[in-house]
């Protein structure tokens, strides 16, 4: 058995220089590896247990503090003391800079009502990582141990964890997920391929209240690198707060249909479904209780509270139990403009999901005026704004051009990248092809230079040998004579993509391709991609990064995961193991065998390493994601009264946005 418990991770501020975005100079990115370098000098470590910061620093914390909002509560009966209210091993944090103060409101301000940037300030993993994949966090677990076979891991959890409602974090919770909901197929109808690998299911063994197991049917080393991704919600939520949902589920409670009814649902698959969301979405229920920093308490249609959780367990060196901040306050923007002049104004404190590199000039133009600083962050994105061709199309017509590769590759060629950056990035991104990040251990360079050089004449020979038509205009034409076209779908919220999108669509009308540019809503989007009803989806192309990226989470190139937006019926068909959707190409089938094989493979191995080149060979080869530019800056707006905040960051999903920078020691200086 082989046992890991991630004694002392020194986090990403050390890592900084290493991902100085693309564009910079080498003075400054010299100048930011110094500043860096000081900064986390002073701080931001990260100790798993109590015992293992004692036995690293040779200091020990003798008692325990709490915010003056949690003394209340205990001097009117309200709460118990912190001492009861933390686990038996709680985590340890030496902050970035200093130890805060207790207090204030942190104001956000969202444009969709997924609720990003509050979402994305709280973590709920078992573990999480950052851009290298090599580092595992500790997070709600302390460790885990592997089986010589790596077909079984056993997870440690805390002792005495709770629940934000004081109600005790156990296995119970785990098997709860993976028997009730997971292994349910009403509210689970596919389980997805990562606790299925094979189609063979995960089988969950409790060990006791604070161990459980894993049990796969094949190696599956694949599956840890989910688990350091920060699991927010959905397919890699490992745990559910049994006690406060077992009423909605059927299997708990008979009468869940009834409930349903009286709610307005149909079903009690429904019922249960809306209570159970979390973490990301506007209308998460406050009385289902949460594990992270802080928990919702009202929400509203244009406003979201979040309160401290009381039984957070992360403490500071000093013993005071975090977070430092008492509330969050996200308030349903809707507008950029609007967003941007309550930024102007102060009215925000803290903004990144939904500022655009554009407004860079004008936030940083009002920065003193507005009692707040812009940082430029850099994105770990393989393109800013890919776009996918329906492979699947329901038009036969666009079905047949979009399955000829010479006419995807076509598309790419008519990209002028260098003057898309120029005009929408400041010519601070990369131009390349929707690739994996340079970084990675397994990087070819051809990858994201793949029909990436802008080309028109090459494309247009291209369109010619596929024996397209044209009129005397040279405009494309379907077979009865009238104009070949299509719609490009783009999410209104995803940064600058709707630029991105008009600009392209422009480059493709030069060879003749004539497309129209729908900007919709981040949820419409998915609905379109898995009602098939999409002809041309635009999508950012994160998760590049080693495993938490291309292994862990690969959605945009790994064609049996849920977001895959490429083929959607063929996705369904690998899901359900060829049970329903549309039987994929032969090419396709012996691509998802390299994929299944690669899950099973060590990291880092020469299996891994040969596989992960058979993978991604064929996804550059087959050019089904259409890249523009990428590791752009990203524009983040602090308050200038918040401390502990990083001067230099890094923004991604692949480190999980705001989480890399452990929200809870963000505090206010006033």
């Amino acid at each position: 058995m082989r046992r890991y418990t991630s004694p002392l991770i020194v986090i990403v501020l050390l890592q900084i220089p290493l991902l100085a975005f693309a564009g910079a100079q080498e003075e400054e990115a010299g100048a930011a590896a110094e500043q860096a370098t000081a900064v986390a000098g002073e701080g931001g470590i990260i100790y798993p247990t109590l015992a293992n910061y004692e036995e690293l620093t040779g200091r020990t914390i003798a008692n325990y503090n709490e915010a003056p909002m949690l003394q209340e509560l205990v001097a009117a009966g309200e709460l118990p003391p912190v001492e009861q209210r933390l686990p038996d091993e709680v985590l340890v944090v030496e902050p970035f800079s200093e130890i805060g103060k207790y207090g204030g409101t942190l104001r956000l301000g969202d444009m969709t009502t997924v609720a990003v940037d509050a979402g994305g300030l709280r973590r709920r993993g078992l573990f999480w990582s950052y851009m290298n994949g090599s580092d595992s966090v500790p997070n709600m677990a302390t460790g885990y141990e592997w089986s010589d076979d790596v077909k079984t891991i056993t997870i440690f959890l805390r002792p005495g964890h709770k629940w934000s409602d004081g109600e005790p974090f156990t296995t119970e919770d785990v098997r709860f997920f993976f028997e009730d909901v997971l292994m349910n197929s009403e509210l689970t109808p596919i389980i997805p391929p990562r606790w299925s690998p094979e189609g063979m299911p995960v089988k969950f063994i409790n060990v006791d209240s604070h161990t459980f197991r894993l049990q796969y049917q094949v190696p599956y080393p694949r599956i840890f690198d989910v688990f350091q991704r920060g699991t927010f919600g959905g397919q890699n939520f490992v745990h559910a707060p049994m006690h406060a949902l077992a009423k909605y589920h059927l299997g708990h409670n008979s009468k869940a249909a009834e409930l349903a009814t009286e709610e307005g649902f149909e079903n009690w698959i429904q019922l249960y479904r809306n209570h159970a969301r979390k973490g990301w979405s506007w209308d998460e229920d406050p009385e289902i209780p949460v594990l992270a920093e802080w928990a919702a308490v009202s929400v509203s249609t244009e406003l979201k509270v979040m309160q401290r959780n009381p039984f957070f367990h992360w403490v500071d060196t000093a013993g005071n139990q975090l977070p430092y901040i008492d509330r969050i306050e996200d308030v349903l923007t809707r507008d950029n403009e609007v967003h941007n002049l309550r930024i102007m104004s102060g009215d925000i404190d803290l903004a990144g999901f939904s500022t655009h590199p554009e407004d860079f000039p004008l936030l940083k133009a009002n920065e003193a005026e507005g009692n707040y600083r812009v940082e430029l962050a850099r994105t770990l994105r393989g393109s800013e704004a890919a776009f996918f061709p329906n492979l699947t199309a329901k038009d036969p017509v666009l079905r047949e051009a979009f399955q000829d590769v010479r006419f995807r590759r076509a598309l790419s060629l008519a990209i002028n990248r260098d003057e898309l950056n120029e005009l929408v990035y400041f010519g601070r991104a990369v131009p390349r092809q929707a690739a994996l990040l340079p970084e990675v251990s397994y990087y070819k360079e051809e990858w994201g230079t793949a029909y990436a050089q802008y080309d028109p004449e090459e494309a247009m020979r291209l369109l010619d040998e596929m024996g397209l038509e044209t009129d005397d205009e040279g405009v494309l034409l379907r077979p009865d004579g009238t104009k070949l076209s299509a719609v490009i779908n783009v999410a209104v919220t995803e940064g600058s993509q709707v630029k991105v999108a008009e600009l392209v669509s422009q480059y493709w009308a030069e060879i003749g391709f004539t497309t129209v540019v729908k900007p919709t809503s981040n949820p419409v989007l998915h609905q379109l991609v898995e009602s098939n009803e999409s002809d041309i989806t635009v999508f950012h192309l994160d998760r590049a990064g080693e495993s938490f990226g291309a292994r862990g989470n690969p959605y945009w190139s790994y064609p049996g995961d849920s977001q895959f937006w490429t083929a959607w019926p063929w996705t369904v068909w690998f899901k359900t193991h060829g049970e329903a959707g549309e039987e994929p190409p032969e090419s396709w089938k012996a691509w998802m065998k390299d994929w299944d094989a690669w899950f099973q493979t060590e990291t880092g191995s020469p299996e891994y390493m040969e596989l992960a080149h058979k993978v991604y060979d064929f996804v550059s080869s087959e050019l089904f994601a259409i890249g523009t530019v990428g590791m752009s800056p990203w524009v983040i707006v602090y308050n200038e009264d918040l401390r502990n905040t990083p001067p230099f960051a890094t923004w991604s999903s692949d480190v999980d946005f705001w989480g890399a920078y452990m929200p809870a020691q963000f505090y206010f200086d006033r």
